[in-house]
Formats: C-alpha cells, structure tokens, sequence
C-alpha cells in the first residue's frame, strides 16, 4: 500500500503515513532543539556504519578502480568512527534514552515483517557478520546512562570522553573482523561475476564465471579492474 502511486505519480498513503508519524513523534519533545538533538544523535549513528563499510570494502573489493580514494583511511575510519560516537554522546542521555528506544521498536518492527514473509522471499542478513551491532548500541546507551551529560555522572569529565572513545576502537575493530571473517570471500566472488557480467555486456557464461572466482580468490589469477 505504501508503495502504490495515485494518478499524479505520488504515493499519497506514503506521504499521509509520514505526516501523521511526524506529528507524532513531536509529541514526546517540549522543543525543537530537543528533537534536533534526536535527529542528530540518529544521524550519526547511521554515519558510524559508514567507516565499517569503507574498511571491509577495502578488503573485499581492493583492486576496484575508484576515482576517489580516502588516503590513510586504516586511521581516518576508526576515527571516524569514534567521533560518530562522541557526537552521539554528547547528545545526552535524556535524547538518547529516546533515541534507542526508537531503535528498539524498529527492531521488533522489522522482525515482525521478515516472519511474515514467505520463508523463499526472505532476505539471507548476515547476522554473524553484524553481531557487534547489539552490544555497540546497547553499550552507547549504558555510557550515556553513566555520562556527564544528562546522566548520572558515574563517569568524570574527560575520563567519559576516553571511555567512550576507546569503547569506538573496539566495537571498529570487531565490526571489521566480523564481516570479513563471515563474508567477504562469497562478496569477492559475486563482484567478480558482475564485473564479469558488464564487461560481456550482460552475459556470463559458466567459463567467465570460474574465471571471476579465480581473481576474486587473493593469488589467483589477475587482479580485479
């Protein structure tokens, strides 16, 4: 139904939905400037996905021809990573209180679509792979419940900030490890087939796919364009 466009080309349902959820979600905020510090707070916690990514592709696609390459990203991700965080802490426990408990509805959302989907149209979600997910969030929720900023102050000035930052390494170098382990020799493969694929125009034949296995495979064959 949200999907569905009316005569004009505009999801109509979608956008009442939106409207109504917006207002909504106001309702729980006595300012604007507390409800800016929730979307930001979300916002970068979908930015401290973003620093994972650039280091898994980094290892499961490194030959790809990019025309932009972040120079020392094996120190710029992590980092970025760790500001995502600060920022998210420095939001406060009474935003973030609201913010993962927002998560946590999508969650139980979310379950509830994919166990009603047909079991052939259910999406395989890695789930090894994002493990660290869970604890990385519910970890930010205990900090900022321990915080100097809106807390309950456990944790000194400065002493929250190194906390927090040294938390980040962590659940990085954990998020890195868990993808590639569980992932990233079938990811070089399929991207091998489609790079495969575009170069014979859409066509892929059994011998251009067991020739992209073999580069996708560290030491056979050529390396990836």
């Amino acid at each position: 139904m949200l999907a569905r466009l009316d005569r004009r080309g505009v999801p109509i349902v979608s956008v009442l939905l939106a409207a109504a959820v917006g207002m909504v979600v106001l309702l729980p905020f006595p300012s604007w400037q507390n409800l800016v510090r929730l979307v930001s707070s979300a916002t970068f916690v979908m930015y401290g996905f973003a620093p994972v990514c650039l280091a898994v592709l980094r290892r499961a696609d490194p030959d790809r021809f990019r025309p932009y390459r972040l120079p020392a990203a094996r120190i710029l991700a992590p980092l970025g990573f760790a500001a995502a965080n600060l920022v998210i802490y420095w939001a406060g426990w009474r935003t973030n209180q609201k913010l993962f408990a927002a998560i946590a509805v999508g969650l139980a959302v979310f379950g509830g679509y994919q166990a009603t989907r047909p079991a052939g149209r259910r999406p395989d979600l890695e789930w090894r792979a994002a493990w660290w997910i869970a604890p990385w969030l519910g970890g930010l929720a205990v900090l900022s419940w321990l915080g100097q900023f809106g807390g309950r102050g456990v944790l000194p000035f400065w002493v929250d900030l190194a906390v927090v930052a040294g938390f980040a390494l962590v659940v990085f170098a954990a998020a890195v490890r868990a993808a590639v382990s569980t992932g990233v020799g079938r990811r070089r493969v399929e991207i091998a087939r489609i790079q495969t694929s575009d170069a014979a125009g859409g066509e892929t034949g059994g011998g251009e796919i067991e020739g992209a296995e073999n580069e996708a495979i560290p030491g056979h064959g050529p390396p990836g364009r």
